[in-house]
């Protein structure tokens, strides 16, 4: 025999073959996760470059119209580049989103001659004063006194204006400010201040040039509390808030957008870029190295045609040189992280949701295709069972038909003769016939509980009556196989719940089924007990037969179900005899059990419930769903 079968070598292809193609799946989706997760990591961490980048750009362009503000050729006088300058921060103020981020304007005149003065612009009042240094501007003043650069630049431009003969600015001026880049725009970042070398002419001697600095005090608590706070709204903004954490590092915490960011370690934080200076950005958690772009030192909105390398002239672009007063000095940092932790934390975090609900939902695809698999096996199960019970009740229909017909045929051919035969050919057409009767009793009933529920009125009746009506119902069974009936039966059992007409029918199916697989002992036993612990009387149907094997006792209440050892013996049945009894219980607020061992015997019990005091048929009480019997509307 094939251990095999073909329908069961098609099965294993089939769950297989879906194994594999959910495997395949899975890799997939994890390869795809995992590309998908390294994209939007590289997505996430371009986002915050642009962002730095767009901060650095913007603070430089709002600086840079501060510039722009002040007159990029100088006058012969002091007093009127003063006045210029005055008039051209006063413009700027009216226009400028932030009119508090410059604090006070100073101009050192003829800061390489052998008096010069410092005056103090107000731009509110617009007067120039004669002013001491601030102590602050200390270090500012040492570095521009030493700058030999000034002297030199002075010197060349007198060179070269008398070589060419010219009395001004000639057009090598630019030869002149490739050779000495102090001319162009600075930032002391401790100040913190712009700083901006002018030559003027003398009015009273055209080839004398003296040197005047511009010095524009920043206001730092305009940058704290508004500019730098402005910034990390538009560009790490969300629609919650921040989502980064942002900080601006000098010497000390120039700006915070949470207490506590930007102090102690700062080794794990997703982003860090220098304000000013050589653009420098690091991204610390992606393990990417410090990016130097070739623009060394020019901001990210620069023109890319400049006078000459490190250079502008005055229609150029602003440039912003850092004043280093030493090797150790730090930058403007600007440091960012993400609030989740990091941007790694968000990346992986975003990754392990993707891969849950992908896995997910493969879990709930393999689960649907193992259902359909299994509905399927049941289906084909459940129609095997069905056209073995159309067989079989094709072959219980034909024996007492074909009994009932020949005795037909022997009555009218006039082969029965006297009374005895007559008597004999009665009873038996009477035997077959409720054989039939039984038969489709069993169908229709079968069909009832699985098309329809009808309300049983529940009441309360003693388990003696039912047993008798059941035993009544089997007498033609018992008599045909003289069986041998033990009844342990007790007088004092209480009053049950339950339907007469019903449980009549459950008893008579259990009964039944004890005669059919009694084998040869012909014996059966009805005993009766009263449980008070469970509040139940319990009614048992034992027999002597041939027992029930594990394997099949899970299946013997479903409908159709025989088992191989009834086929093989060819025992008689339609397979919906305990299914019916079982509903029939089961709407009665019972249930039935089991025991049995294999050629020793099977006992089954009816649990029913034991009536409450007052429950007759009279009052109506404890009405619940139940099958419709065939051919009795209750």
């Amino acid at each position: 025999m094939n251990p095999f079968p073909k329908g069961r070598i098609a099965q294993l292809v089939l769950v297989t073959s879906i194994v594999a193609i959910v495997a395949m799946v899975a890799v997939l989706q994890y390869r795809w996760s995992r590309k998908l997760s390294e994209a939007t990591n590289a997505r996430l961490r371009g986002n915050l470059h642009a962002a730095m980048l767009g901060v650095r750009q913007d603070l430089h362009r709002e600086l840079a119209a501060v510039c722009f503000a002040l007159p990029s050729t100088p006058g012969n006088d002091s007093q009127e580049l003063a006045q210029e300058i005055l008039r051209g921060v006063g413009t700027w103020k009216r226009a400028a989103a932030h009119p508090d981020l410059v604090a006070n304007i100073f101009l050192w005149q003829d800061a390489a001659g052998k008096h010069p003065r410092i005056l103090h612009l107000n731009p509110s009042n617009g007067q120039v004063l004669v002013d001491s240094w601030p102590f602050k501007f200390d270090p500012l003043r040492e570095r521009l006194e030493r700058t030999s650069n000034l002297a030199l630049a002075v010197a060349g431009w007198k060179n070269v204006n008398k070589d060419r003969g010219a009395t001004g600015p000639s057009k090598h001026v630019s030869d002149i400010k490739a050779r000495f880049p102090v001319f162009g725009w600075q930032i002391d970042e401790d100040i913190p201040a712009l700083v901006h070398p002018m030559l003027r002419r003398v009015a009273h001697d055209a080839r004398r040039r003296e040197v005047d600095w511009i010095i524009i005090e920043l206001n730092r608590k305009a940058l704290q509390t508004e500019l730098f706070e402005e910034l990390a709204e538009r560009h790490f903004g969300g629609p919650d808030g921040l989502t980064y954490q942002v900080a601006v590092l000098g010497g000390d915490l120039l700006f915070s957008s949470d207490s506590g960011f930007g102090k102690g370690d700062l080794g794990n934080v997703d982003g860090m870029l220098n304000l000013f200076g050589p653009l420098r950005v690091m991204l610390p958690q992606s393990g990417s190295e410090i990016i130097r772009y070739p623009l060394s030192g020019r901001s990210a909105f620069q023109a890319e045609t400049v006078s000459a390398p490190g250079t502008r002239s005055y229609a150029d672009p602003i440039r912003l040189e850092v004043i280093r007063y030493s090797p150790d000095d730090r930058d403007w940092q600007l440091l960012v992280k993400h609030r989740k932790g990091s941007l790694s934390a968000v990346v992986a975090a975003q990754h392990r949701r993707d891969l849950d609900i992908s896995f997910g939902a493969l879990f709930l695809l393999s689960v649907s295709i193992t259902l359909v698999v299994i509905a399927n096996q049941r289906a084909q199960k459940f129609a095997k069972l069905q056209m073995e019970f159309v067989a079989s009740v094709s072959h219980e229909l034909r024996t007492p038909l074909a009994v009932i017909s020949s005795a037909a045929e022997n009555l009218t051919d006039g082969v029965v003769a006297g009374q005895e035969q007559l008597t004999q050919y009665g009873t038996m057409i009477k035997s077959q016939t409720q054989q039939l009767i039984n038969m489709v009793d069993q169908i229709l009933a079968f069909a009832s509980t699985r098309q329809s529920r009808t309300r049983y009125e529940l009441r309360s009746m003693q388990a003696l009556d039912t047993i008798n009506a059941a035993l009544d119902n089997s007498a033609g069974l018992l008599l045909a196989g003289r069986f041998t009936v033990e009844r342990d039966i007790p007088s004092t059992l209480p009053p049950i719940l339950g339907d007469p007409i019903a449980l009549t029918q459950c008893l008579h199916n259990l009964i039944a089924n004890a005669i059919k697989y009694s084998n040869e002992h012909h014996w059966i036993r009805i005993r009766a007990t009263h449980s008070a612990q469970d509040n139940e009387v319990q009614i048992s149907i034992d027999d002597k037969g041939t027992g029930i094997c594990a394997k099949d006792l899970v299946h013997i209440f479903e409908p159709f179900y025989r088992s191989p050892s009834a086929l093989f013996a060819q025992i008689h049945g339609t397979g919906l005899g305990l299914t019916v009894a079982k509903t029939i219980a089961e709407s009665l607020g019972g249930r039935i059990t089991v025991t049995s061992l294999l050629k020793e015997g099977s006992s089954f019990t009816l649990h029913l419930a034991v009536a409450r005091p007052g429950a007759d048929n009279k009052n109506g009480l404890n009405v619940e769903e139940g099958p419709q019997l065939a051919g009795q509307q209750v």
